[in-house]
């Protein structure tokens, strides 16, 4: 069975019914049910295809959202949390790997975007953006550990309370040596250096006037402005 990682960023392949659609990421395609909805069955007229039109319009087919998983019901399908990706995220994103693209030209380090990041064995969260230790065959006999990991960054449109509260204590605890959380609602970078398993111990908050470099790379200024 195929079994989406704990959070990570998909498209909307079909819509079942109120409650349930289809979603691809990469070639996994799979069936999930929305956490905390009960829609009326499609059976159920016109309860259920009023309600099937509703969720398709909240997410059209090819729409890109954000998923955390929940749990696994009984009939196997994944329980989720979604909430769409929007354009800003997305331009954010690109922007990040545009700031960080040279390290990776100079083979000084990889960029890895929104794929696993594994911090204990059954914890592998998929960060919008790793910095990572460069190597020659890109991680190919094995997926990146926190030990690789030289910067994680995460663009906040509307889950900057998901990123504080649970991803970061978990980058904390494995060791993560800085995090950047961009926040796109307030304008401002959240800059956490200095990890130790209660947390990281220093929190940095810079505005659109402020620059930032990675510590692994003090040599790289990258303007908050550029990245709001």
């Amino acid at each position: 069975m195929s079994v989406l990682p704990r959070a990570n960023t998909a498209t909307v392949v079909s819509v079942g019914d109120g409650d349930s659609l289809r979603l691809r990421r990469g070639g996994t395609r799979l069936k999930v049910r929305l956490a905390c909805i009960d829609a009326p069955e499609l059976r159920q007229r016109p309860e259920g295809e009023q309600a099937r039109q509703a969720l398709q319009a909240l997410l059209p087919v090819g729409s890109a959202v954000a998923v955390r998983r929940l749990a696994t019901d009984r009939y196997g399908r994944e329980v989720v949390e979604l909430s769409p990706v929007g354009k800003r995220h997305m331009a954010a994103l690109k922007r990040l790997m545009n700031a960080l693209f040279p390290l990776q030209q100079a083979k000084k380090a990889l960029l890895q975007v929104q794929d696993p990041l594994r911090l204990f064995p059954d914890t592998e969260p998929q960060p919008d953006l790793a910095l990572l230790a460069y190597r020659d065959d890109f991680y190919r006999e094995r997926v990146p550990e926190a030990k690789d990991a030289l910067l994680v960054v995460e663009v906040a449109e509307t889950s900057l309370d998901h990123d504080l509260q649970v991803k970061l204590p978990l980058y904390a605890q494995a060791g993560i040596p800085e995090v950047w959380v961009v926040d796109l609602v307030e304008g401002r970078v959240h800059r956490f250096p200095d990890p130790s398993p209660g947390g990281y111990r220093e929190h940095h908050v810079l505005g659109p006037g402020d620059t930032l470099s990675p510590r692994a790379f003090p040599g790289l200024s990258v303007s908050v402005a550029s990245l709001l």
